[in-house]
């Protein structure tokens, strides 16, 4: 027997000797002055300087995630939203509202060290909410003014969130908008825009700019020479000096929402167009969803039918020439329509034709519409016969902004 006992305890102690100090062994712990490292989730690979998509859902559930590192004992975990800290540990569990956001995690050792793994979390609404567009004229506001927030199901907005001020939302059925006055004690920079229903649930929507800069509302505008335009914006009242080509541009009155200005006596044709403030700085156009220091100006012999600014959605189309177009126009004129944003649409009579073929949708014909354009068409004699047998003219689409329509 007690051979046996020998025989046994010599072979539990090679088995612990080999075990405790093998190289190969799978379970040895890193120790506190190694480089952390995540092992688990996978984030995926940026692209073209943009973080990959980590996570999509819709706003009611939460972000859950549990992370695996190493060295275990000696790391802790720190997540971050849009350079926020959320939370801190080895998991994460948080409502986020509709919106898209950059999520961050860190993992840093009790020695300093640290690294990190970084993914876009994209947060859906839920069908019926009110979900505010983009319109980057939308966007960019100043305090004290009335603004507009486009977008869907936005009758169920009352209240415009800025920075957690809130102000009053009145809701307009003619463009699904709602408008609202900037708070006054917001100052330059870059917020958070959220929405509230009458029952004070809270929406996502997105950021929001105060700016107390000169901004042009277009990056496309035309003109006869020697002749009078004028452009809409914010601050355009510090507004010191325009050109078109090397000319300058003479301006009659200012406003802080529009400017009138005298075309220069120039030949027919396209022209770049700039703008400084008061302090020389360049002022900036909206061209679709971003900013521009450079426009494009076409002095023309063109007449200007209607000029303001008419959001054109499905459910709105332009009208206000519906009756008189025919009247307006002949065999051969070219009909211009000068329009801002990110959609498509085209000119039809009101029967929803395409205003040059006759046809209807899905072969109507509409155009893509980037940044600031200029849509053409040469009216012809069906155009003519169009519009009188099918109830005058429409503008129709989605997702733009006309700003002006002329006949040459």
């Amino acid at each position: 027997m007690k051979s046996r006992y020998f025989i046994l305890m010599a072979l539990v102690a090679a088995i612990m000797a080999f075990t405790s100090c093998s190289s190969d062994d799978p379970f040895t712990t890193a120790s506190e002055d190694d480089y952390p490292r995540i092992l688990n989730p996978y984030f995926p690979d940026w692209n073209n300087g943009v973080p990959g998509e980590f996570k999509n859902f819709t706003r009611d559930i939460n972000l859950t995630e549990e992370v695996i590192v190493t060295p275990a004992e000696h790391t802790t975990v720190t997540w971050y939203i849009d350079d926020k800290v959320v939370a801190t540990g080895n998991t994460i569990d948080m409502p986020l509202l509709a919106g898209t956001y950059v999520l961050k995690v860190v993992a840093r050792t009790t020695k300093g060290l640290e690294t990190s793994r970084t993914g876009m979390v994209i947060v859906r609404p839920c069908d019926g909410d009110p979900v505010p567009g983009d319109l980057l004229f939308d966007r960019l506001v100043v305090p004290g003014t009335e603004a507009t927030l486009h977008g869907t199901n936005m009758s169920k907005v009352t209240k415009v969130i800025i920075n957690g001020v809130a102000a009053n939302a009145t809701y307009h059925s003619d463009g699904d908008y709602v408008s609202y006055t900037v708070p006054t004690s917001l100052g330059d920079g870059t917020y958070q825009l959220t929405v509230a229903d009458a029952t004070g649930f809270i929406y996502g929507g997105g950021n929001i700019t105060v700016s107390s800069a000169p901004i042009i509302n277009g990056a496309s505008f035309s003109g006869k020479a020697n002749a009078e335009v004028t452009i809409e914006g914010q601050n355009l009242d510090k507004m010191a000096s325009m050109k078109i080509g090397n000319e300058a541009a003479t301006i009659v009155s200012k406003t802080a929402t529009s400017l009138t200005f005298k075309v220069p006596n120039l030949q027919p044709g396209d022209y770049e167009m700039t703008a400084t403030d008061a302090s020389g700085k360049a002022v900036k156009f909206i061209n679709g969803s971003e900013m521009v220091e450079k426009a494009n100006f076409n002095v023309t012999s063109e007449t200007v039918l209607w000029e303001g600014s008419w959001a054109v959605t499905w459910g709105t189309p332009f009208n206000a020439l519906q009756s008189t177009m025919a009247s307006l126009v002949h065999s051969g004129t070219i009909l211009r329509v000068y329009v801002n944003g990110n959609g498509q649409g085209t000119v039809t009579t009101a029967w929803w034709n395409n205003i040059l073929t006759g046809k209807g949708d899905p072969e109507r014909g509409d155009i893509m519409i980037s940044g600031s354009m200029v849509l053409e068409y040469t009216l012809t004699d069906y155009s003519m016969e169009l519009m009188n047998s099918q109830d005058g003219c429409l503008i129709v689409g989605d997702g733009y902004t006309i700003t002006k329509v002329t006949a040459e």
